[in-house]
């Protein structure tokens, strides 16, 4: 009997609504940048009622559950920045058997907010994946979600193969980043080699993430590992820290 509001709003609206509220600033792009011609149409809290965007302003009044003045938004013009070049993201995580289905699930949520970001930023965005246990290998986007290797755990294994696969994107013409999600375990031998490719590695790349997807605070991991050599670190122990986490490392100076 009372009346209500019923709202369709595009995945994209969602993502742009969710990103301002998250206020992360833009990464680093490695470029020059040019003003693009075409103007962009925003949202802005003042404006003529012929530029009333309908939709927005109900999502607002939707907020507090009626129509108020505050509630308007109107469309407005802008200019957009568009990157001349264009990016490359390499996603990589454990999947030995240590990885359990909540784990991979956390690392799923956090990979797709992460493309999603990237491809706010970026016309063009070039995605590869790999997984590895002691071993690493190259995979699909839907078999990346899915896989269990089993056996033991060689980080340093996943970064080579990566960086083999970044040679095929010369840092000269490509943004390039890297997102890699573990639970913080590893062969404690193979530490070394780990730090030795990171060293040699990270400082080629716009950006390197790590998300520990460990629910317990109190174990080692490899975070502090990760800090010392220019990676930004930090734990996502469920899918309600993603967007702490996503401030965490993407948060500008």
């Amino acid at each position: 009997g009372e009346p209500h509001i019923v709202v369709e709003v595009p995945l994209e609206e969602i993502v742009e609504i969710l990103f301002a509220e998250l206020r992360l600033p833009a990464l680093p792009k490695g470029g020059e940048l040019e003003e693009a011609k075409p103007s962009l149409e925003g949202i802005s809290r003042t404006g003529t009622p012929q530029r009333l965007h309908l939709r927005r302003t109900a999502l607002e009044a939707e907020k507090r559950g009626e129509l108020y003045s505050g509630a308007l938004r109107y469309r407005d013009i802008r200019e957009e920045r568009r990157p001349i070049t264009s990016a490359v993201a390499v996603i990589a995580r454990d999947s030995s058997g240590s990885m359990t289905e909540d784990r991979r699930y956390i690392a799923k949520v956090a990979s797709l907010w992460l493309v999603l970001y990237l491809r706010r930023l970026y016309a063009h965005v070039a995605l590869r994946f790999v997984v590895h246990d002691a071993q690493a290998i190259e995979v699909s986007e839907s078999d990346f979600f899915k896989v269990e290797t089993g056996g033991g755990t060689k980080v340093s294994s996943a970064w080579d193969l990566t960086e083999k696969i970044l040679r095929e994107y010369p840092k000269e013409g490509w943004n390039r980043y890297v997102f890699y999600f573990s639970d913080g375990e590893n062969f404690p031998e193979d530490d070394d080699d780990l730090a030795r490719v990171l060293d040699r590695f990270v400082p080629t790349l716009e950006l390197a993430v790590y998300g520990e997807v460990d629910a317990d605070p109190w174990r080692g991991g490899l975070i502090p590992l990760f800090r010392r050599h220019g990676v930004r670190a930090g734990r996502v122990a469920s899918p309600r820290a993603i967007g702490d986490w996503l401030r965490e490392v993407l948060g500008g100076e």
